[in-house]
């Protein structure tokens, strides 16, 4: 049989099946497969995996394409063996995937039409088939098929149609299109797909150096749509990434005022409150953001900026207290070296101390995370004058893991300092060579070659 291509009988033998009704058995005895349907439906979604794999390491076009059509074909065996309608059209829905990888894009949208014929994949199968042409660079046979949910407004499906032609549109570079579509079809849609249709152009445009695409885009949106909270939220997040913060932090409240019980515009709120050096505001907006249900990967994110905040006022005692409940929230081993630190620079070295001789206790900190804790913990005995302590930390930084440096050159610089100045200058030799903008290292080697010499200088 030719992999490449599909006979008319095997079509037929599609439509037979998509038409089948629930429970027929359209096989003959000697086509009834040996596995049950799950063992099949398995064993094809492990081969379609597989012909990614190969795809995605470069393997010549033959072979991903081979690979591929034994997708097709495993996919076709769980369609024949599927009892139920879902099931079926699910495996008929891979076997368009894998025909239209294997390079047959014909083939592939003929299996999506017989899919559309079963109720329960009719939809996946209209996207399917869009998704495919849109790959291969027929936007607008694509955008004919998705017509039946974009001129309906009262598709449930309207919004997802609308935002894979805006991101086919991304993908081509269009921008004018984009912008026009924008315009005329997602600011239409929900809330949550307009958010989403200005994450998809700020992703794709919004930091472009020297380009005022986006930042037109939004301030025409602005003008047009000024109470509508999604243009709202992406003009604030320009503002942010372009630090006029003043700015970020006025969309920001604007945003709370139109959506008062979205927990996201307090969370935002604050950080913009902080970027404008208002940690102890921010603290409050992140607080009520955290006790109205925002996800806590943001807050514990909004926490930690304010951190920094408080940090760079040099107001220790806020800082180490709010790390602590940072610390507490994810119990994660960089947020307690974070921690360790903000303690260190606080001036309270044993609980620094203790600190970092929790996370060396424990049996998973190791590679780079325990290099960085062991040389951490080596400098903050270093500034307590325990020299041999020091040295004994670094030593097993660089035990822990062979490639940290900033251990090296801080035990090059201490060996220089006590005398041993030939393991000193290998090791900052290694540094300078791996990383030429050691500037530390290179300036102990440059002191080592040049010593200062008290009293005048026989020029």
């Amino acid at each position: 049989m030719n992999i490449f291509g599909r006979s008319a009988a095997c079509l037929l033998a599609w439509t037979i099946a998509a038409s089948a009704t629930p429970g027929q058995d359209i096989r003959t005895p000697e086509t009834q497969p040996k596995a049950d349907a799950a063992a099949l439906f398995a064993a094809a979604d492990d081969a379609f995996a597989a012909a990614e794999a190969a795809e995605a390491s470069g393997r010549p076009a033959l072979f991903t394409r081979t690979a591929y059509a034994d997708a097709e074909t495993a996919y076709r065996k769980a369609a024949e063996a599927a009892r139920d309608p879902a099931s079926r059209g699910r495996a008929m829905l891979g076997a368009g995937w894998a025909a239209t990888r294997a390079g047959r894009l014909e083939d592939g949208l003929a299996v999506f039409a017989l899919a559309e014929g079963i109720a329960e994949s009719a939809d996946d199968a209209v996207f399917a088939a869009a998704r495919a042409m849109l790959e291969a660079g027929r936007r607008n046979d694509a955008r004919l098929k998705l017509s039946r949910y974009l001129d309906d407004e009262a598709s449930s499906h309207r919004g997802d149609a609308a935002l894979l032609v805006l991101t086919s549109r991304i993908d081509a570079g269009e921008r004018a299109e984009a912008a026009a579509w924008m315009r005329d079809v997602v600011s239409g849609l929900s809330f949550e797909g307009r958010t989403e249709a200005w994450g998809l152009i700020a992703g794709r445009w919004r930091d472009l150096p020297g380009d005022s695409f986006y930042a037109d885009l939004s301030a025409d949106a602005l003008k047009a749509f000024p109470d509508d909270p999604a243009v709202v939220f992406w003009s604030g997040d320009l503002f942010l990434a372009r630090r006029r913060f003043p700015e970020a932090l006025a969309r920001f409240r604007r945003f709370s005022a139109l959506r008062p019980t979205d927990p996201v515009g307090r969370l935002w709120t604050g950080v913009a409150e902080v970027r404008n050096g208002l940690p102890d505001r921010a603290r409050i907006s992140v607080d009520q953001a955290a006790a109205a249900g925002a996800a806590p990967e943001l807050v514990d994110s909004a926490y930690r900026e304010i951190v920094f905040g408080y940090f760079s006022a040099k107001r220790w005692d806020d800082a180490v207290a709010l790390q602590k409940i940072v610390c507490d929230r994810t119990d994660g081993d960089q947020d307690r070296l974070d921690l360790a630190n903000l303690l260190k620079d606080a001036g309270l070295l044993d609980e620094a101390a203790e600190t970092l001789e929790r996370l060396l206790s424990k049996d998973d900190f190791q590679g780079v995370k325990r290099a960085k804790a062991c040389n951490d913990r080596a400098l903050l005995e270093r500034a307590r004058g325990r020299m041999d302590v020091a040295e004994a930390f670094f030593r097993a930084a660089i035990a822990a893991f062979e490639d940290e440096r900033d251990a090296r050159e801080n035990l090059g610089i201490l060996l220089m300092e006590t005398g041993r100045k030939d393991e000193g200058r290998k090791l900052l030799e290694w540094c300078v060579a791996r990383e030429n903008n050691r500037f530390r290292s290179r300036y102990f080697l440059f002191r080592d070659d040049r010593p200062i010499v008290d009293g005048p200088v026989d020029r």
